[in-house]
């Protein structure tokens, strides 16, 4: 008897076809990532959204990039990118321009992050 192995896909997403793509979604989740590329700044973005928006929030968010004074934040919940792309993007991008990590921030946007339901294509920016 044959017994055959199916992937699962957990939380939309594909099954990880090699142990490349497990690793960067558990760095990814872990923060790791966001940490190592931009450090302050992401450090900053997480401190400050904590202080404004809560611990939920500030967990389903982080720094995705950072060019030419433009921060790019990734978010998984849709619901959570327009209430950050709309009435609170001002707020926000005022507040991380008075953190030392932030003074070079000229502009916010917000896309869904790679692991969400849409995928990146579907992102504000793009």
């Amino acid at each position: 008897m044959r017994t055959e192995v199916t992937h699962v896909s957990l939380l939309g997403q594909p099954a990880p076809k090699c142990f490349g793509d497990v690793l960067q979604r558990i760095l990814k989740a872990k923060s790791f990532w966001q940490k190592g590329r931009y450090g302050p700044l992401a450090e900053a973005w997480d401190r400050m959204t904590r202080e404004l928006l809560g611990e939920e929030v500030a967990g389903a968010t982080r720094v995705g990039e950072f060019r030419h004074g433009r921060v790019t934040i990734e978010t998984d919940s849709p619901i959570l990118l327009q209430e950050l792309g709309g009435f609170l993007c001002q707020r926000l991008l005022e507040r991380l321009r008075t953190m030392p990590a932030g003074r070079d921030v000229r502009e916010l946007r917000f896309r869904l992050g790679r692991g969400g339901p849409t995928g990146p294509s579907q992102g504000r920016d793009e």
